[in-house]
C-alpha cells in the first residue's frame, strides 16, 4: 500500500544550511519522489548555486545537486538524458574549480616545500667555509683568497633571502589549502573526480 512521506535533507552552503523536503511515495521496498518535488528540489540547489559567491562552495553544492540527480533520476517522469546531460555539465564544472583551487594549491605548496629543501642544502654547504675564513681573520690570519670569501657570504646572503622568502610562500599556501579543505575535503574533492568520471559519458 502506497504512503505519502516527507523526507527532509539538508546541504551546507556559505556556513548556512538549506533544507528541501521531496514529497515521496512508497512502491514496494521503494521510496518514488514525484516529479513536481523532484523539479522544486532542482530548483532549490540551482537558486544555492546562483546565490553562492564563493566558487569551491558552489561546486560542493553542485556535488550535491549531482549526487542528488544521480540517485532519483530513475524516478524522474521528465527527459532523463537531458537531466544527466546536465548533472555531466555540473560536475565537470566542480571539478575543474577543485583543479584550479585545491590541487592548484597543493602542487604549489609542494614545489615551495622542495624548493627550500634545496635551498637549505645549499645554504649548508657554503656556511661551512665562510664560519671557517672568520674564524681565521679573527685569528689574525690573512687569506689569499679574501674575494673568494666575499663572494661565499654575498651567495649566502642571496640564499639566506630566497629561504626567507621561500618560506613566506609555503605559509601562504598552507593557509590557502587549509581554507579550501574546509570547504571541501579531500574526501569530496576524490568523490567529485569519480563523479566527473562517471558522468563523462553524457556530456
Amino acid at each position: 500500500m502506497n504512503r505519502k512521506i516527507k523526507n527532509q535533507s539538508s546541504f551546507q552552503t556559505a556556513n548556512k544550511s538549506v533544507y528541501y523536503a521531496p514529497v515521496a511515495s512508497t512502491r514496494g521496498d521503494r521510496v518514488e519522489i514525484y516529479r513536481f518535488a523532484f523539479e522544486e528540489q532542482c530548483a532549490a540547489f540551482s537558486r544555492a548555486i546562483l546565490n553562492e559567491q564563493n566558487s569551491l562552495q558552489k561546486s560542493v553544492i553542485r556535488y550535491e545537486f549531482v549526487k542528488f540527480i544521480r540517485e532519483h533520476y530513475l524516478e524522474y517522469s521528465g527527459d532523463r538524458q537531458e537531466l544527466l546531460r546536465g548533472a555531466a555539465v555540473m560536475i565537470s564544472l566542480a571539478n575543474d574549480t577543485i583543479f584550479f583551487t585545491i590541487t592548484s594549491a597543493r602542487a604549489s605548496l609542494n614545489y615551495y616545500t622542495k624548493k627550500l629543501r634545496k635551498l637549505q642544502e645549499e645554504y649548508a654547504a657554503v656556511m661551512p667555509r665562510i664560519k671557517a675564513a672568520n674564524e681565521l681573520r679573527r685569528k689574525g690570519v690573512v687569506c689569499s683568497t679574501s674575494v673568494g670569501n666575499n663572494l661565499q657570504r654575498e651567495e649566502s646572503r642571496r640564499v639566506k633571502s630566497q629561504i626567507d622568502d621561500t618560506r613566506e610562500m609555503i605559509r601562504k599556501y598552507q593557509s590557502l589549502l587549509s581554507r579550501y579543505l574546509s570547504i571541501c575535503p579531500d574526501n569530496i574533492a576524490a568523490d567529485i573526480a569519480r563523479l566527473n568520471s562517471e558522468f563523462e559519458q553524457f556530456r
